[in-house]
């Protein structure tokens, strides 16, 4: 990640811990990548239209795609190339459930 950011209302006094997007990366056995990310606290009561820079190392993607698991919305996502090794999805939505970074032709857009 770059710059996470300081979340307003979580403090010392604050049970709130971690305070930062967890990430989690998966790569299925035909070598294609899915990374789903998300915000372990309820930052919709003070912030409002999250976003994060998310770098991601060793990760693969060619048509990336984000999905929404709430509205089932999918997005094209624009990927920057920052070296041989590291990705950047630049303003990517946060929330405290998951979003999913997938290449589009591992969903069925058929609805």
């Amino acid at each position: 990640m770059v710059d996470p950011g300081v979340f307003l209302g979580i403090g010392d006094e604050d049970d709130a811990f971690p305070s930062i997007p967890l990430v989690s990366t998966f790569r299925t056995d035909a070598g294609s990548c899915l990374v789903a990310y998300w915000l372990p606290w309820h930052p919709q009561e003070i912030v409002s239209d999250a976003e994060i820079n998310l770098t991601l190392s060793h990760m693969q993607f060619k048509n990336p795609v984000l999905v929404n698991l709430i509205n089932g919305s999918v997005s094209q996502l624009k990927m920057d190339r920052l070296d041989q090794d590291n990705i950047l999805f630049s303003k990517i939505p946060l929330a405290d459930y998951p979003y999913i970074i997938v290449e589009k032709d591992q969903i069925n857009l058929d609805r």
